[in-house]
């Protein structure tokens, strides 16, 4: 049953019919509180959205498709290089040109650029200054889904939160030019951590499975900060033996001890204590010295004993008595055979031939044998070893047609075809050699003549024109000595800013020279912008010419490409 509560008012003043005081004041608190937590939460709103930029996280790329930005592939540690990864994610979209000015702080130098996409036409800048990357990509072969585009290495630098921004977006077209909406995620700040290494007490989940404050082994937690297994002690020569060669293992985790030799009359011997590795100095015999791990009657003063094989009164090894053991073919050591009287070349352990190490302990042709005792393997073709006993050479593969044969057989290699001309330049012709392995010496074109298809020829060879969008493109080399030069023609007046990029190849179309210029004021009708490089055009081979706009909706396109062959 509930328990009744009686209710007492405290009597009103006398001749008067007004609430008594704290009434009045209880019924009047009751708006003023609803008007606080209305500001409080008004204030609180506001707030969030003012820094809600903050309060999401550091505006790393996240990976979702039609978005851009960076990510960091490992943490940044104090005073260690880190790596900013520039990607996009264009979805199902097809891109063919890329762009983007990354701004860092002030306290960096120029990163260590490296690029990912190796698109022909490419161009990777840093303004110091500026404090500012700047990133141009193009290419004839669209792609689409998640791109990797540049890696940026930056120095090490101090603990602290650094902010990175793409301060003028980040710009990805179609072929067709038409820009591709991407969600930037910038800017984004890198927090550069205190570096954790092994023995600091604290486990860097990254590399480390322990960290007990050291360095040392055997306690558990090794001294490169991995878990150490305890397994059973075992010694081979049942404890404190200084007559025998003990060998101990044991400990975390499980390791090998070896009784040795501390000078010529001290032993370390190795045994189990408390189920662990331990080791104690002892000192052998009257009449005995330490050799080979255990203490032994002496061995090397020419006498030999009844547990000598042999004693030549020195204690060298390899010499036919290895402390006083007669050394023989088959005994597992590269010796002098006291039997053959001959200097091992391997030993196998064994006396059997056709195993690499003969009976006779020689390496067998066409066989390779290391450490003691030996391991012998086949030396096959293609291994990149070269066996002079039945290789020419070997590079590694078993292909014909590389200089090399399947084989391991030297081949002539051509690199042209064999007897045909073709040009030097624009005013010289070469012949290929009969057996297709280089040129004959260049011939030059008579006085106004040039080399067209391996011919000199007094006819004008006519320029290379290709019309593009509001421009064309004329090759001009022949007008130009000694430069490779293109025109660039308006076909009607603009005043976009166009950038020209010039790329020139040689043998296996190799890159051999990137130059871009820019005409910032656009051009006028009636007039012509000469885009040269100053390269030696013995070694170009092809150039490509690709002119373009820097518009959201690019206006002006023009590319031009001819080969020198």
């Amino acid at each position: 049953m509930k328990r009744k509560t009686q209710k007492v008012y405290k009597s009103l003043p006398p001749h008067t019919n007004e609430a008594h005081p704290i009434a009045n004041a209880g019924q009047a608190s009751k708006p003023f509180i609803i008007a606080v937590i209305t500001i409080v939460a008004v204030v609180a709103l506001t707030l969030l959205l003012l820094f809600s930029d903050r309060l999401v996280g550091k505006a790393f790329y996240t990976g979702g498709a039609n978005t851009a930005g960076a990510s960091l592939p490992s943490p940044a540690v104090e005073g260690q290089p880190f790596t900013v990864a520039v990607k996009a994610n264009v979805g199902n979209q097809p891109a063919a040109a890329i762009s983007f000015e990354l701004t860092f702080p002030s306290e960096f130098i120029c990163p260590q650029p490296l690029d990912l996409l190796n698109w022909p036409v490419k161009s990777i800048s840093c303004d110091i200054a500026q404090k500012t990357v700047k990133y141009v990509a193009i290419t004839n072969s669209p792609v689409s889904g998640e791109i990797n585009i540049a890696n940026l290495v930056f120095p090490g630098t101090s603990v602290g939160s650094y902010e990175f921004n793409f301060v003028r977006g980040f710009e990805v077209k179609k072929p067709t030019k038409e820009p591709i909406a991407l969600d930037v995620q910038s800017p984004f700040t890198v927090e550069v951590n205190l570096a954790l290494v092994c023995g600091d007490g604290i486990v860097d989940e990254t590399t480390e499975q322990c960290d007990d404050g050291n360095v040392v082994n055997g306690d558990g937690c090794s001294s490169t900060c991995q878990t150490e297994l305890q397994v059973q002690c075992i010694d081979s020569d049942g404890g404190l033996n200084p007559s025998a060669k003990g060998i101990v293992t044991g400990g975390f985790p499980s390791q090998q001890f070896d009784d040795a030799c501390e000078g010529d009359g001290y032993v370390q011997e190795w045994y189990c204590l408390n189920n662990l590795p331990d080791e104690q100095s002892l000192t052998c015999p009257s009449g005995s010295t330490c050799q080979g791990g255990a203490c032994r009657v002496v061995c090397g003063n020419g006498v030999v004993n009844s547990n000598e094989q042999c004693d030549d009164g020195n204690q060298v090894s390899g010499d036919g008595c290895t402390s006083c053991v007669a050394d023989y073919c088959g005994d597992g050591d590269i010796n002098l055979d006291t039997t053959l009287q001959s200097m091992d070349e391997c030993d196998d352990g064994n006396n059997v031939n056709s195993d690499g190490c003969s009976a006779q302990c020689l390496q067998e042709t066409g066989w390779s044998c290391d450490s003691e005792p030996s391991i012998c393997s086949l030396v096959p073709c293609g291994d990149g070893i070269l066996d002079e006993t039945s290789e020419q050479c070997d590079d590694g593969n078993v292909v014909n047609g590389d200089g090399c044969s399947a084989t391991c057989q030297t081949e002539q290699q051509q690199i042209c075809s064999p007897n045909q001309w073709s040009c030097e330049g624009l005013n010289a012709k070469k012949q290929c050699k009969s057996d297709g392995s280089g040129y004959n010496t260049p011939v030059s074109c008579a006085v106004n003549e040039f080399c067209e298809a391996g011919v000199c020829s007094a006819q004008l060879i006519q320029p290379l024109i290709v019309q593009g969008t509001k421009i064309t493109l004329t090759d001009a080399d022949t007008e130009v000595p000694a430069l490779v030069a293109t025109k660039v023609t308006p076909t009607v007046s603009f005043s976009t800013e166009i950038t020209v990029y010039t790329v020139l190849y040689g043998q296996n179309n190799k890159v051999l020279s990137i130059k871009s210029e820019k005409i910032e004021t656009g051009l006028a009708l009636g007039t012509t912008y000469l885009a040269t490089v100053n390269y030696p055009m013995t070694n170009v081979k092809s150039k490509s010419v690709i002119v373009y706009d820097v518009e959201q909706n690019p206006t002006v396109f023009g590319q031009l490409q001819k080969s020198y062959e």
